[in-house]
């Protein structure tokens, strides 16, 4: 097995499986060159495993990154969820947004993370993207991932959505307007679901090897389950 290939697996790998799958390409195929060294540099900069915040001089970056902090524990409320936020300054305008959030639930076989980075230019225009990978694996192997990214979009002083009264900030503007294009990328998630089930349906045979039929309904329930425990709640 070559060096890429060994890499392309373990990318694909579900949530919190990335070690179980090393160690099998490792056992069954031996692959040749630094492919774990690099799969695992790409594992950690996914998961912002050993990003440093070094936005202190932005104007914005301690009152906004306390305020992102804030906005996860309200937003990730299911037992188990880790979350990370992490702002980077390269070169003192621009600033970068780093959030990362998972939830590995192995005895109830499903996990998922929600990873999104964010620029927040000079002119206070606000884009970036987001990655979604879940994955239930009882009774079978049921994998969803997902990419959206979104274009420069303008930020203006905002009060908070759930409290109207309150002062407006440019930093709360930043945090609304992250809130909308999740809200966007759950909206496009449910459309997805809708349409899931139909569509596999045409791809596959109406009886498997195992001569019993395929529990649709029972599927598609595990993946809204798993995203919605995983990822923000719709607003």
């Amino acid at each position: 097995m070559s060096t890429e290939a060994a890499k392309t697996l373990l990318r694909s790998a579900a949530p919190g499986q990335f070690d179980i799958v090393a160690e099998n390409i490792h056992k069954l195929a031996r692959p040749d060159g630094p492919w774990l060294d690099e799969a695992t540099a790409e594992q950690t900069a996914l998961k912002c495993s050993d990003l440093e915040g070094n936005a202190s001089g932005h104007p914005l970056a301690a009152v906004l990154e306390q305020k992102l902090k804030d906005y996860q524990e309200q937003t990730f409320t299911s037992k188990g969820i880790a979350a990370k936020v992490v702002l980077q300054s390269n070169n003192g305008s621009d600033l970068q947004i780093h959030t990362y959030a998972e939830k590995l639930d192995l005895p109830n076989f499903y996990t998922g993370y929600w990873k999104a980075t964010w620029i927040l230019s000079s002119n206070n225009s606000l884009s970036g993207e987001t990655k979604i990978h879940t994955c239930s694996y009882e009774d079978g192997n049921n994998q969803m991932t997902f990419a959206k990214s979104f274009d420069e979009t303008p930020v203006t002083e905002e009060a908070p959505k759930d409290a109207p009264d309150d002062a407006a900030s440019l930093e709360q503007g930043v945090v609304n307007q992250i809130q909308n294009f999740e809200q966007k990328v759950l909206e496009t998630l449910a459309e997805m679901h809708e349409a899931v089930p139909g569509s596999l349906k045409k791809i596959r045979r109406v009886l498997p090897i195992t001569k019993t039929k395929m529990k649709w309904d029972v599927v598609a329930q595990r993946s809204v389950k798993t995203l919605m425990n995983t990822t923000a709640k719709q607003r």
